[in-house]
């Protein structure tokens, strides 16, 4: 399948590989691409069955060993018995892995699934009139989130301008789509080409800053409209194209489930069909009718969540403190 070349006009092909099972969050994402007009959504897998789709998303069947192959022949290396998750290593290589489905697009783009998309237009179409070669939203290292890429041969090359790429051919995932084992310091603000002695991975973070610092590319990164996390009391309200703090300030490009996904207290509802409008709070998703009582339900469930954060936090300092004073090894 090739896409529609009529219809990619002025859109932004999205490229997801995915295999395994669809996450619970599935839906979600899903349902907030609808109407999203600026982007065109390639998902490719081998899952069988999945919720309805908007009509802006394909699901192209292409099997992981297919895959695989097609990588092999790109890179003429043999790949090992891969989980699926190792394919985030190579989100800048998509380009060229997926090159059919981004004919006649000006950009493509990759990202992930547990994410909630907000208004892309707004935050998005600006960077795209400017004619930046790489968008993301990270400031300090290029997102595996959510990365615009121009649809130029020098931007589907640039990924081989690691002079570590045979250190991507490991069974693990390395972080090369990121900045790798240096992510602490370049939230520093330390360049990530500078930092090669952290983990010796010349990561795509430090190939995108270096063109750039070059001038050999245009680069757009900017860090407050992707959001992450969020704090006990504060809230999200979901809309269709719109991911704002409840009461109307602060608007986002989306919301990345990257932390409290991860969160045993966190739920993610299987909702038979998935609302227009509800909350996103550091518990979970609700109906806004059904917030307040949740929120306030149970005193002592939220006494003992604090109590155990705060006896967790505690030996974690004191274990500190006693292993630096020799006293624990």
């Amino acid at each position: 399948m090739k896409s529609d070349l009529n219809r990619s006009h002025g859109r932004v092909a999205l490229l997801i590989p995915y295999y395994g099972k669809w996450p619970v969050f599935f839906p979600h994402f899903l349902k907030s691409l609808e109407g999203q007009e600026l982007l065109e959504v390639f998902i490719f897998s081998d899952i069988k069955g999945h919720p309805p789709l908007p009509a802006n998303v394909s699901l192209i069947d292409l099997p992981f060993e297919t895959l695989k192959s097609k990588m092999e022949e790109l890179f003429n290396k043999k790949i090992g018995n891969w989980s699926p998750y190792k394919l985030c290593d190579f989100k800048p290589f998509f380009g060229l892995l997926f090159s059919d489905y981004i004919e006649g697009y000006k950009y493509w783009a990759y990202g992930d699934l547990d994410i909630i998309y907000g208004n892309l237009h707004k935050f998005l179409s600006p960077a795209l009139n400017s004619e930046y070669d790489i968008i993301t939203f990270r400031r300090c290292y290029i997102s595996g989130a959510l990365t615009v890429l121009r649809n130029s041969e020098q931007i589907k090359q640039m990924g081989f301008l690691s002079d570590t790429i045979d250190k991507l051919f490991v069974d693990r995932y390395v972080g090369f789509d990121e900045a790798g084992g240096k992510m602490g310091e370049c939230r520093k603000w330390t360049k990530a080409y500078n930092l090669f002695d952290i983990d010796s991975l010349t990561c795509w973070t430090s190939i995108v800053q270096k063109e750039a610092d070059a001038g050999n590319i245009s680069l757009y990164a900017e860090d407050y409209y992707l959001k992450e996390s969020l704090p006990y009391g504060s809230m999200l309200s979901i809309k269709p194209r719109s991911v704002q703090m409840l009461g109307g300030y602060d608007d986002f490009i989306a919301f990345h489930l990257v932390y409290h996904k991860k969160q045993l207290e966190f739920t993610i509802p299987l909702w038979k069909e998935i609302p227009n409008d509800y909350i996103i709070c550091s518990e979970g998703f609700f109906h806004k009718p059904n917030l307040v009582g949740r929120l306030m339900m149970n005193p002592i469930r939220r006494y003992r969540q604090i109590l155990g954060f705060l006896k967790r936090t505690q030996k974690k300092l004191v274990d500190s403190i006693t292993y630096r004073l020799g006293l624990k090894t």
